[in-house]
Parts: structure tokens; C-alpha cells; sequence
């Protein structure tokens, strides 16, 4: 029993490695189908895209952000290689000590054996006994034939235990190299799929810096779309205060909210599930320059919900674009391009964390939410509050 007890832990003492490890996997598994997930939405759109007239623009900022997510696939291809290669090199060594360890135990059983045989005639070893001088000397000899053939015995199960984890790590070894062998190749692929990203992303700089005028004009378009929009939530959030100051002191369900708010920067679930496009006031040369949020692509019909405990504010229009504005205390978040609107948010109703309020609407083949937070009048960066992906 003990022998088996001894064989089971030296066992799991081989595999535990492999076993501490397959949480990890299963993050980096998760985050790459992410990824996958996310650069197969900009895909369609991209494509969507590709058969109409003048949308170079907006190829361009999905082309942008399909490479950015490419590569951060890469990087996590690359974490990946490096932590198979660590196990690699790991069980290369438990490998060598286990293979010290069998031909040790080889060694001295052959030396137990070349003993044994020698006296391998019973009558021998019985004779070997009876030679003794006295009973005490007997028993001796007795006693040490005895142990050497219990001695033959344990290190022929010695040598069964360590024969047996050798086998297991070498099993481990070949199903790691293919691991190794299987990521190097899927790396391999998504090297040349982003490069020839990379390559058309500056073939539509090269369209682009051609037809400049046509194409800053359609820009300039967009761009006045975004600025009544933030004229409109500006003045909102600038009466709300306004009419506060009248009141006197804020509320001090407010006053918390507010301070809720603001502790769970960095931990505010993503209204939905996709990639930044278009990013916070940070235009690119042919990119809008976004004031009022985030552009984020996702799934047609993706569902669009509250990233915080807050009430609604403020249903409209801008342009063609359906919007929700709610508020927490004295910040607000900003829900654009919508559609489905579901049928409990009403202007003065309470919103919780995670509570649908829509559906991203597909507008000229994208489908794009505009997701903004506001303190007071003043917008912020939403992607610093949310939490990393």
C-alpha cells in the first residue's frame, strides 16, 4: 500500500506542471477567440464596404482596426510559443533526471543480480547457513540472504515507478512539440494575412492622398453630424446643472452615485461586444475626429446594454441616428446608432449595470455604436473606464 501510495505521488508530481498550466490556456484560448471573433466582424464589414462607391474612409478605419487586433493575435500567438517552449525545456530536464535516475537503479540492480547469481543453487545458500560458526552467525547470513532477495524485488518495482514516469513525460514531451509545431504554423498565417492588410491599408492612404479634396469633403459631413450631436448633449447635461445650482446642494443619492461612478473607472463592463474603430478626439489623417466617444464595430443586431446603475435622461435623434442618454449622478453615458429600442427605457426610468437598452443599428454597412462618457458638459475617453477585454 505505501509502495502505491509512493508511485501515485511521484506520478502527480510529473503531471502537476502540465495541470497548473491548463487554467492559463484556457485564459489565452478565450482571448484569442476574442480576437478571432473580432477581426471576423470587420471582416464582413470590410467587405460590405468593398461594394460600394466612396466608403475608402471608412475601409480605411476598419482596415486600421482589423490590423491592430491582428496583431495583438500575433502577440498572443508569440506568449503562447514562449510558454510552450518554457514547458518544453522544463520537461527536457525532468526528462534527464528521470533517465539518471532508471540507469542508477539499472546499475545497481544488475549488481543485486551478478550477487544473486552467484549463490543462485539453494543448496548453496543452505550450506552458506550451515557453515556458520554459531546460531548467531546463522542467523545473520539468513537474514542478509533474505534482504537481498527483498532488495531485488523492491528495486524491480523502483525501476517499474521510474520507467513508467519516464514514459509519461515523453508522452508529455511529443504532445507539446506538436503543440509548438501547430501554433507555429497558425503564427505563420496570420504573419502574411497581416501583411497584406498592411499592404492594402496603404494602397487606400495612396487613393485617399489622391482624391484629398473629394474625400475631406465627405469627412467634413460626418464630422458636423458629430458636433450637433455634442451641441445637443452639451446643452442637456448644462441645463441638468444649471437647474441643480437653482436646487441648491445636489441630491445625496447623487452625490454617491456619483462617487460609485467614479471608483469603478477601469471595471465598467463594455456596452458591447466588438472593436474601437473610431477612438476618442484622436483623428487620423483621413479619421474622423470623434468628441463625443467611441466607435465600436460589432455583430448586426448585437445587443447594446447599461454599463452602470443610472436613470434615462434623454431619448432622440441626430441625423439618421437613434440615441439613449443616462445618467449616474453627475456623469452621464451615451448610446448612439441604435435601434430596437427595448420598450422599459423611458425618459425617468431607472437603468441597472448590464440592463439591455437596444440593438446596434446597421447604418451604410456598419454597424457602429457610438458609446460616449460625459462628466457634466465635459466628455472623457470611455476605453480608460472600461475594463480590458
Amino acid at each position: 500500500m505505501r509502495k502505491m501510495v509512493i508511485s501515485l505521488l511521484m506520478l502527480l508530481g510529473a503531471l502537476l506542471p502540465a495541470a497548473g498550466q491548463h487554467t492559463d490556456k484556457r485564459q489565452a484560448q478565450a482571448k484569442k477567440d476574442r480576437l478571432q471573433q473580432e477581426i471576423s466582424i470587420l471582416e464582413k464589414q470590410l467587405a460590405a464596404n468593398a461594394k460600394q462607391k466612396n466608403t475608402e474612409t471608412k475601409q480605411l478605419q476598419l482596415l486600421q482596426a482589423q490590423i491592430g487586433a491582428r496583431r495583438e493575435l500575433l502577440q498572443q500567438s508569440e506568449r503562447e510559443l514562449r510558454v510552450i517552449q518554457d514547458s518544453i525545456y522544463a520537461n527536457q530536464k525532468r526528462i534527464n533526471r528521470l533517465q539518471e535516475r532508471l540507469d542508477t537503479l539499472t546499475l545497481y540492480a544488475e549488481k543485486l543480480i551478478r550477487g544473486a547469481y552467484k549463490n543462485r543453487d539453494a543448496r548453496v545458500w543452505y550450506m552458506y547457513i550451515l557453515a556458520s560458526d554459531n546460531v548467531s552467525q546463522a542467523l545473520q547470513r539468513f537474514g542478509y540472504l533474505r534482504n537481498l532477495s527483498g532488495q531485488m524485488s523492491a528495486q524491480a518495482v523502483r525501476i517499474r515507478e521510474a520507467r513508467a514516469l519516464l514514459e509519461v513525460q515523453q508522452q508529455r514531451m511529443a504532445v507539446l512539440r506538436e503543440e509548438a509545431a501547430r501554433v507555429r504554423d497558425t503564427r505563420r498565417g496570420e504573419v502574411e494575412k497581416l501583411q497584406r492588410e498592411e499592404h492594402r491599408a496603404l494602397e487606400l492612404v495612396n487613393t485617399l492622398d489622391k482624391n484629398k479634396k473629394k474625400y475631406q469633403k465627405q469627412l467634413a459631413g460626418k464630422q458636423k453630424e458629430i458636433r450637433s450631436l455634442e451641441a445637443q448633449l452639451r446643452r442637456r447635461a448644462e441645463n441638468e446643472a444649471k437647474n441643480a445650482r437653482k436646487k441648491g446642494k445636489a441630491p445625496p443619492e447623487d452625490i454617491k452615485l456619483s462617487r460609485t461612478f467614479e471608483d469603478n473607472k477601469g471595471k465598467l463592463p463594455w456596452p458591447v461586444e466588438g472593436r474601437v474603430v473610431v477612438q476618442f478626439s484622436k483623428p487620423g489623417k483621413y479619421g474622423l475626429n470623434n468628441t463625443v466617444g467611441i466607435n465600436i464595430a460589432t455583430a448586426p443586431g448585437a445587443e447594446v446594454c447599461a454599463v452602470f446603475d443610472g436613470v434615462v435622461v434623454q431619448k432622440g435623434i441626430t441625423g439618421h441616428d437613434v440615441f439613449v442618454l443616462i445618467r449616474h449622478g453627475g456623469y452621464y453615458t451615451l448610446y448612439s446608432k441604435l435601434t430596437n429600442l427595448d420598450e422599459a427605457v423611458k425618459v425617468g426610468q431607472k437603468i441597472a449595470t448590464g440592463q439591455r437598452i437596444a440593438r446596434v443599428a446597421t447604418v451604410e454597412n456598419d454597424t457602429w455604436l457610438l458609446f460616449g462618457i460625459w462628466k457634466g458638459s465635459k466628455p472623457q475617453n470611455p476605453e480608460p473606464w472600461l475594463r480590458k477585454p
